[in-house]
């Protein structure tokens, strides 16, 4: 579990825990202080978040104007038609601290603005900190605020913040070279091969404190340090949501230990295995964490019926090595497959890997669900190199697993975590 379920202290410069021993300590329900589904998700402030950040990066508008007008200050908010301005960020905006685990890492705008948040302890009794209005001589919320964007902005520009964020993107493209390089190696000298596509997902809620992540509000101490203590929500809780959905690492370790270990109770499920390719995205409704899956089996060594087989023990490992949070679909199951069939654009047929076109037409179908952008890309990790895409492939009695990406200067390879004794994969 990461550092913040066990207690450990937090390995970050200026930050500590606000409280030791049993963190949950006069809640009479410790769940109600882990974040919950509902309008006041983790994910409604990352968003919230990201659309901040792309506001202080992808314009030059300032959020207030300040007028003096017989020797006093006057804020006056700057609309933006047809979307939110950083103005409407104005009230709350130290809210979106709460979505900072200094154990985890972030992209490169995101962790611009904790690096540059965190030097400003004055942040911790936001507004009221500073006066609404005041004398001409006097400094107001609104003025505080507008400097702290061009603090961000010129930070940006000192780190090559969008610079890198455009080539974190483009790492998209070595993600969709890796996959074509890697489908045309794997199906070199094969007959046929059977498709199977699933998609590797989460419950919603957690019924369990460990299948939960603690929700933490930011408070400044002396010394300019800053403390995280739980956030309790109040009468209208909804319900906890499921850990793996927001923690990557968590998500990623789950993925390791699904493809771990193949020649145990689930060997069958690999045994015909050619080459398997996940991808992590995090998007969807509620911009859960989520794999796209594909396997190619070896056609001769399956029957008509073995895929429904395949289909069931891959759904039921994943159930097993998530702890029961782990749901799945099969991608035959979608509702428009006949018209894709017929438009020539159904891609999971069984594969004549001679065929170069029905070949190409499953290469292209896997580069657009595996290698695209959509806002679908994972903006937290583990560690700065861990992957969102991993590709293997199945060799006698042992797995050689490749894990090939290149996202950037974000990228690179998490280290596989060591099963629980009480798991049997």
């Amino acid at each position: 579990m990461n550092k913040i379920l066990n207690g450990q202290n937090i390995n970050c410069i200026g930050v500590s825990e606000g409280i030791g021993g049993d963190r949950y300590a006069g809640f009479s329900d410790p769940l109600s202080a882990c974040w919950q589904l509902g309008p006041d998700s983790y994910r409604v402030a990352f968003g919230d978040l990201v659309a901040f950040m792309n506001g202080v990066l992808y314009t030059d508008q300032l959020p207030f104007r300040i007028d003096v007008e017989s020797g006093r200050k006057e804020a006056i908010p700057v609309v933006v038609e047809g979307r939110r301005g950083l103005a409407g960020f104005f009230q709350d905006f130290t809210l979106l601290m709460r979505v900072y685990y200094p154990e985890w890492t972030y992209s490169p705008d995101l962790a611009l603005f904790f690096d540059c948040y965190l030097r400003h302890p004055e942040f911790g009794d936001w507004p009221s900190c500073f006066p609404k209005r005041g004398l001409a001589n006097e400094k107001i919320a609104a003025e505080a605020y507008n400097e702290f964007i061009a603090e961000l902005r010129y930070e940006a520009r000192s780190r090559k913040v969008r610079r890198k964020l455009k080539k974190w993107k483009n790492g998209l493209v070595a993600q969709e070279r890796s996959i074509r390089k890697k489908l045309y190696l794997a199906t070199q000298g094969q007959g046929r091969l059977i498709p199977l596509r699933m998609e590797f997902f989460y419950a919603e809620s957690a019924a369990v404190i460990e299948d939960a992540l603690p929700r933490f509000n930011w408070h400044p101490e002396p010394h300019g340090t800053w403390s995280r203590v739980p956030y309790r929500f109040g009468s209208d809780v909804w319900a906890p949501e499921a850990r793996p959905r927001i923690d990557a690492g968590l998500a990623m370790q789950h993925r390791e230990r699904f493809f771990d270990n193949q020649r145990g109770v689930d060997a069958t499920l690999f045994d015909a295995m050619v080459v398997y390719i996940t991808k992590m995205e995090n998007g969807g409704q509620h911009r859960a964490n989520h794999f796209h899956v594909l396997f190619l089996f070896e056609a001769q060594r399956l029957k008509k019926s073995d895929l429904d087989r395949l289909r069931n023990l891959a759904a039921d490992r994943w159930r097993r090595v998530t702890g029961g949070l782990g749901l799945s679909f099969d991608c035959r199951d979608r509702s428009d497959v006949e018209q894709l069939r017929r438009q020539r654009k159904w891609a999971l047929d069984p594969l004549d890997c001679s065929d170069e076109q029905q070949f190409n037409r499953l290469v292209e179908y896997v580069v657009g669900y595996f290698a695209k952008d959509e806002d679908q890309m994972v903006r937290t990790k583990p560690t700065k190199r861990a992957r969102t895409l991993t590709m293997g492939v199945r060799k006698p009695e042992v797995l050689s697993s490749t894990s090939q990406t290149d996202e950037g200067i974000w990228t690179g390879s998490p280290a596989v975590p060591a099963k629980p004794a009480s798991l049997s994969i």
